[in-house]
């Protein structure tokens, strides 16, 4: 069983507004856990789920965009609203990274 998560879109390449002040990378802080490919548990070379802490504290999930496949079966509580997506995180990732997360 996977992690779900609701997620902002990520466009690569996309121009940055002129009120963001990151360059390159340097909005990703570091790595919450191995990488992917650490110990083989990638399913191939191209699949490579990760979390990454964000210089804001946030966490961006590199994950599979299941947004059309469990939208309909989202529980009455759960929205997604446009710009979201539902990110299937495989759970292997998440465990792995436990000790990783910061506590606060």
């Amino acid at each position: 069983m996977g992690l779900l998560a609701v997620a902002q879109p990520v466009t690569l390449n996309a121009p940055r507004p002129a009120n963001d002040t990151c360059i390159g990378e340097s909005m990703f802080k570091r790595r919450i856990g191995p990488p992917p490919h650490e110990g083989n548990d990638s399913a191939g070379a191209n699949s490579c789920p990760d979390i990454w802490e964000l210089e804001s504290g946030d966490f961006a999930i590199i994950g599979i965009d299941k947004t059309v496949e469990f939208t309909p079966h989202l529980p009455a509580s759960a929205f997604v609203d446009p710009g979201e997506r539902i990110v299937v995180l495989p759970r292997h990732v998440l465990v792995k990274a436990r000790e990783n997360i910061p506590d606060i």
